[in-house]
């Protein structure tokens, strides 16, 4: 029997498609770099604080769980909560084009951390993170000086890259067990403003999530471009969709889910499935629905598959 492709597979799809271009407009004007520093020692994770309500119009919160204050002349152009790698705010000095910015500063809070398209691996430092992210920017051949400071209370490893046409800042800090904060800030050399991008990071406060994380998923060992798209994690793979059922078939009946078969749909192009039991999910349901790359894009090649898991 036939079956059109869900609408939540379409609009799922639209929304992979914007999550990682992200990296692709932050890299607008791309530059080369050259060393990195040794890596820092491990330092113990702070406890999580609670947030202080604030009625400030400058204090800015996500509800990832950060806050940061407005410097003079600047707007906010983006602030969603998770929509995006986990909680995502860019700022922008007012006299910006903020649909295509030439100058901003980036903030995020997420599990995954922002500019970072592969799975991070257990016990990763933030040179590791911070290497990651210039390679997505490919900024990973340009000198650049690394130094250690402190934001938000959190060691944090930032590394300068200054050139004819523009400076950049790119900062990386462990909040938890399981959140990583990065910023970045980048404009033409002329439009620079250090006091704005060190008045930002003096006000970053780093606090409890007020959103819901998602389980720790099972994946396959290739997944990239591992992103969370509201309550969604989703990634790439180069599995075929019958590889890709089965290894979830698999990981998840291991642990006790069942499959709803009466719901499972696949085609040589996209499939869906949904699994009740795991238990992790706390007594949701599983769906994961996934679909072939067509088209060559920032997302992956084409013959890959994207695959969508959230709880129902």
């Amino acid at each position: 029997m036939s079956r059109s492709t869900p609408s939540t597979v379409r609009s799922g799809w639209r929304l992979l498609l914007l999550v990682w271009l992200l990296p692709v407009l932050l890299a607008a004007c791309n530059l080369v770099s050259e060393s990195a520093a040794p890596t820092p020692t491990a330092t113990a994770l702070p406890p999580r604080v609670a947030a202080e309500p604030t009625t400030n119009p400058a204090n800015i919160t996500n509800p990832e769980g950060f806050a940061l204050t407005l410097p003079p002349g600047w707007v906010v152009a983006a602030n969603e909560g998770a929509a995006t790698f986990g909680g995502v705010v860019t700022l922008t000095p007012a006299t910006v084009d903020t649909s295509a910015p030439t100058q901003a500063v980036v903030i995020g809070v997420s599990e995954q951390p922002l500019l970072v398209t592969d799975p991070i691996t257990t016990g990763a430092t933030l040179d590791d993170v911070l290497d990651e992210a210039l390679q997505t920017l490919e900024l990973d051949q340009q000198t650049g000086e690394r130094s250690t400071t402190r934001i938000s209370g959190l060691t944090a490893r930032v590394v300068e890259i200054d050139t004819p046409q523009s400076q950049r800042r790119l900062a990386v800090a462990r909040v938890d067990d399981t959140r990583w904060l990065v910023v970045y800030a980048y404009a033409p050399v002329a439009q620079w403003d250090a006091a704005a991008v060190d008045a930002v990071l003096r006000s970053l406060r780093v606090f409890e999530p007020s959103l819901a994380l998602p389980p720790p998923y099972p994946l396959p060992p290739d997944a990239s471009n591992l992103a969370r798209v509201g309550n969604q994690t989703s990634f790439v793979t180069s599995l075929p969709i019958d590889a890709v059922m089965e290894f979830y078939r698999t990981a998840l009946g291991a642990a006790g889910a069942t499959e709803r078969t009466a719901v499972t749909y696949a085609t040589a192009e996209e499939f869906e499935m949904v699994f009740e039991g795991w238990p992790p999910a706390n007594g949701q349901a599983v769906l994961i629905q996934g679909g072939l790359i067509s088209i060559e894009n920032e997302v992956g090649a084409i013959g890959q598959t994207v695959v969508t898991l959230q709880l129902e």
